[in-house]
């Protein structure tokens, strides 16, 4: 199990940010468009306030991750019964996969990166992430 789950999910948002900020690169070296999707930043800022155990943060990236997951659940539904449409460009992190990928397999892509905000919520939902957030008010308190 994780010791610190704060610092853990940190690390983990800085990291997928680190890899949204190369994968821009990555994209316009693939495609030759220049794609900048700025979400990396709001990783760079989860990571900083999760890092840092604050609560507030906590709870916005719980609240966040949790549409995530519905959103990508449905979209994993509509894809599967509807498929996708013709002439669609798909993209995963930023890069375009349309002509990498068939598009028979873009719904079980979907399925797939609902893991992604899965492992900040089911984390942050824990009774230690509870804990660990709550023991930071109280020394910040005493302090």
């Amino acid at each position: 199990m994780v010791k610190d789950i704060g610092k853990f999910l940190g690390y983990f948002f800085i990291i997928i940010g680190c890899i949204q900020l190369i994968l821009i690169f990555i994209n316009v070296k693939i495609s030759g468009d220049i794609n900048i999707q700025f979400s990396f930043l709001l990783n760079f800022m989860a990571g900083y306030y999760l890092y840092n155990h604050n609560v507030k943060a906590r709870k916005i990236v719980m609240i966040f991750m949790g549409v995530m997951i519905i959103v990508q659940f449905f979209a994993f539904i509509y894809f599967t019964i509807n498929g996708i449409p013709h002439g669609s460009h798909v993209r995963l992190f930023g890069v375009e996969i349309s002509n990498f990928v068939n598009f028979k397999f873009v719904p079980i892509i979907f399925l797939f990166s609902i893991i992604f905000p899965v492992i900040p919520f089911s984390l942050l939902l824990s009774r230690k992430a509870i804990k660990e957030f709550s023991d930071d008010i109280i020394d910040g308190i005493k302090k």
